[in-house]
């Protein structure tokens, strides 16, 4: 089925706040890995551990799932409202991102590195609505983290 978009047509998307929201943690943790050795610990991540909502935390263990194409168990804790921490151990080393306070700031912690800091907050729900209806295409990204959730 398509949609009539003035004199388009396109095919019609689904969006997700929660997963728009998840954008910097998604940025955060994928930067966790920019280095050459660190790349190398992806292949041996089997399971994430995330404190916050399950939905988010399904939804990034998708994620993972997804782009590592490897079976990855979620671990969820807490019960907060927001993500509060993700956490994953490759090797016997850990890999973490953490809310540090109730700020937009994080931390970002990798093995035989100096944490460092990171944006955790999202654009505020206007803006991420906003954005998600703007789309006009689907976002295959994020069904493949929907499926693999």
């Amino acid at each position: 089925e398509l949609l009539a978009l003035g004199s388009a047509e396109v095919p019609p998307s689904v969006a997700d706040l929660a997963w728009a929201g998840l954008l910097p943690w998604r940025d955060a943790v994928a930067g966790l890995f920019d280095g050459p050795a660190d790349v190398k610990a992806l292949d041996g991540i089997r399971a994430v551990d995330v404190r916050g909502p399950e939905n988010e935390a399904r939804l990034m263990a998708g994620w993972l799932r997804a782009a590592l194409g490897a079976d990855i168990e979620l671990r969820r804790e807490g019960r907060s409202h927001h993500v509060e921490r993700v956490t994953m151990t490759a090797g016997g080393k850990q890999f973490l991102v953490e809310r540090t306070g109730r700020g937009r700031l994080g931390s970002a912690s990798v093995p035989g590195l100096l944490d460092y800091p990171v944006v955790l907050a999202p654009p505020n729900r206007p803006s991420l609505l906003a954005d998600e209806l703007s789309r006009l295409s689907g976002d295959r990204l994020f069904e493949r983290a929907l499926e693999a959730a």
